[in-house]
């Protein structure tokens, strides 16, 4: 027998906490948005670019926002 699946039941699919996200373009405005926002949903983040000052900047700003690895 088949059974209903409530909303509830999909959570776990969206959970992104303890994963880890490469990042290319993360100076950029996009990677840096999409770096901080899975960052302040558990990510990890692994953020990379041609910029390396722009880069170590957004480092220390999602470990001093989140705390998740940068």
């Amino acid at each position: 027998m088949r059974t209903k699946k409530g909303i509830n039941d999909f959570k776990n699919m969206f959970d992104l906490k303890g994963k880890t996200a490469v990042i290319t373009g993360a100076s950029g405005a996009l990677g840096r948005a999409v770096s901080l926002g899975l960052a302040a949903n558990g990510v990890d983040i692994v953020a990379c670019s041609v910029e390396e000052d722009t880069l170590e900047e957004l480092a220390r700003e999602i470990r001093e926002a989140t705390g998740q690895k940068a």
